[in-house]
């Protein structure tokens, strides 16, 4: 784990493009504490396909700053949970593949990559 302030590295992404970046920011509300163990058990109740398992991982003022082109953001924990249902049936298989997770003791962000069968009911 990397101690003082994290470094930042600029992206300049296209949607389209074959890179695949995913960030997840945690000081968000998502998931409920910015610490590896909980950025981990976030993306991994993923897995489980059960939307209480997610929801159950992010603070009650969540707020989902969604930036992909077939999603929207919400604003808590309650908002959330109502969404979950149609992202997880519509990503089959879903995994996300951790690949770093740096934090800093008030923040924390993790680099994965996301893998699912999509079926389009996103």
């Amino acid at each position: 784990m990397q101690s003082g302030p994290l470094k930042t590295r600029e992206y300049a992404y296209q949607h389209g493009s074959k890179e695949k970046l995913g960030i997840l920011l945690v000081n968000l509300g998502s998931p409920d504490a910015p610490t590896p163990s909980a950025v981990r058990r976030y993306l991994d109740a993923f897995t489980t396909g059960d939307p209480d398992a997610v929801a159950g991982c992010v603070a009650p003022t969540f707020v989902n700053e969604h930036t992909a082109a077939l999603g929207s953001g919400c604003v808590g924990r309650d908002a959330y949970r109502e969404r979950l249902p149609g992202f997880l049936a519509g990503m089959a298989d879903l995994v996300y593949e951790v690949e770093d997770i740096v934090a800093d003791g008030s923040r924390a962000v993790a680099t994965y990559t996301m893998r699912a069968d999509w079926e389009g009911r996103v």
